[in-house]
């Protein structure tokens, strides 16, 4: 199985200063989807180390030239994720376009769909 997601260059550029500013230039991303936020599911990014093992129950593969890993489990509900990543006057933040969503809250962050849960 393949990921469908899509990483923008902006977002590509700020998960490249994620990396520069913790000192992890070795890592992969990884996305994900936990119960909670304002709508029913929250989106969680995280950077770990490309030499942690690679587990049956997750999906790995490149997008944008960045390593990104998801659980199987979750792919339902991040299929055709767009992760952006704009800057306002208040600061900067990753976006996300997910055509799974059903609603969304107004952060953004969080998002509700009519699938079962991973």
């Amino acid at each position: 199985m393949t990921l469908n997601l899509r990483i923008t260059p902006a977002a590509l550029g700020a998960l490249q200063q994620w990396q520069l500013r913790t000192g992890q230039l070795q890592t992969r991303l990884r996305l994900g989807v936990t119960p909670g936020g304002c709508a029913g599911y929250a989106y969680t990014l995280a950077l770990e180390p490309l030499e942690a093992p690679a587990l049956e129950t997750e999906i790995w593969g490149e997008v944008a030239g960045m390593t990104v890993v998801i659980q199987r489990a979750h792919q339902p509900l991040l299929a055709g994720l767009t992760l952006d990543y704009t800057e306002d006057l208040v600061g900067g933040s990753f976006r996300f376009q997910n055509p799974q969503a059903q609603r969304t809250c107004n952060c953004g962050h969080s998002f509700s769909v009519t699938t079962e849960s991973p």
